[in-house]
């Protein structure tokens, strides 16, 4: 049985296409200089085998589902599969295999946020419908046609930032603080959820009426709170003290640029290393 050929097919089965066909051929030049265009196409005859089976005569008719039609209404693109080109086809399949991969594995519904090719490899971002509040969450190709994902990275940010914030609500005044924790987990199977990971936080203090000696106490205190709890990983903290304004500007989505010297009035970084039993504060 003769197997499907995407770029035969395509161009024999409409003279337009050529047209679209050489506009690719422009748009992927640096691709073919590389080598990697005849993988991309390989890639496309293998889906088009997938859905069309391995004959020349299409048996089944793809429809998109609404999520799909949604993605591509917000690129503004046919919602029709047979009237996107070739890049979109693939890409609009890869994002509801990430997304499924998603669903499955959390039992949830995952929202689209964005998608990409490149040099670091093949990425979908999304987010939980259920609990849109807890970031974004990245799906990356792994070996083979294998994903992965960094969810439980992702929720055990947001668990060390409560943590925190609750610290500092108790010990500095209620809603004083804005914390936002990059984190990693390195050990899946670790028993305590909070072993073998390491995170970095940025902790952004509203300082307006509240003396620099006192917020810098409160630090310490804070770090020997750390330390008592006896964690088994190593975090670094950074401390913005700002005034009113800086501290309601600051955002999840603009924080990094708030780290910035024209961001905050004071800053603190302190290092907690459990296992060594010793905490390191410098001011900046």
């Amino acid at each position: 049985m003769k197997k499907y050929n995407f770029m035969e097919k395509f161009v024999t089965g409409n003279k337009k296409n050529v047209l679209v066909v050489f506009v690719i051929d422009i748009l992927f030049a640096s691709i073919f200089t590389t080598g990697c265009m005849s993988d991309y196409m390989e890639q496309l005859d293998e889906y088009y085998n997938e859905y069309y089976g391995e004959t020349e005569t299409e048996t089944e008719t793809i429809v998109l589902n609404e999520r799909q039609k949604k993605i591509l209404r917000k690129k503004g693109l046919p919602t029709d599969y047979y009237e996107l080109n070739p890049y979109y086809m693939l890409e609009i399949t890869r994002c509801e295999e990430m997304l499924e991969y998603l669903d499955k594995k959390y039992n949830s519904t995952f929202v689209y946020v964005d998608y990409s090719t490149g040099n670091l490899g093949e990425t979908l971002d999304a987010y939980d419908e259920n609990d849109p509040n807890k970031g974004l969450i990245t799906v990356e190709t792994v070996e083979g046609d294998e994903f992965k994902d960094d969810y439980d990275s992702v929720k055990l940010g947001y668990e060390i930032e409560d943590e925190i914030t609750s610290y500092f609500d108790e010990h500095l005044g209620k809603d004083r603080t804005k914390v936002y924790c990059s984190c990693a987990i390195f050990d899946e199977k670790a028993e305590e959820e909070f072993e073998k990971c390491s995170s970095d936080n940025c902790i952004f203090i509203n300082g307006e009426g509240k003396d620099y000696d006192e917020i810098e106490q409160s630090v310490k205190e804070f770090c020997d709170w750390i330390m008592a709890k006896n964690r088994k990983y190593e975090s670094g903290f950074n401390f913005f003290i700002q005034n009113e304004e800086q501290f309601s500007m600051t955002t999840r989505e603009n924080y990094g640029d708030m780290t910035g010297e024209q961001g905050y009035e004071q800053r603190l970084m302190a290092r907690a290393k459990v296992d060594e039993k010793e905490i390191e504060i410098s001011r900046r």
